[in-house]
């Protein structure tokens, strides 16, 4: 069902590995997803309380400090279905 919502496409930026400076080798891909603007006070990985600029709607597990159209993702929320399973995921960033 959430599927039906992913009607926008993102560039999504991961880390695939390190090179031997230890510097981050990065790959992109296109993902659906729905993006909504706006400003949400969220938790970031440290715990501290940070401000959203948007947040996306996708099916793909995206990882914090990931990049979303080159914004850096801040926390993630589990998007859970009334069988138990994850159906998808709600991804800050800032």
């Amino acid at each position: 069902m959430l599927e039906d919502y992913l009607n926008q496409d993102t560039v999504w930026e991961y880390v695939t590995d390190t090179n031997e400076y230890n510097e981050k080798i990065t790959a992109t891909d296109n993902i659906n997803c729905r993006k909504e603007e706006g400003f949400k006070l969220v938790r970031d990985k440290t715990g501290t309380q940070v401000t959203s600029s948007a947040m996306y709607l996708t099916m793909d597990k995206v990882n914090v400090d990931d990049k979303l159209d080159s914004r850096l993702v801040i926390a993630i929320n589990n998007l859970t279905g009334l069988d138990g399973e994850i159906e998808g995921y709600e991804v800050y960033v800032d």
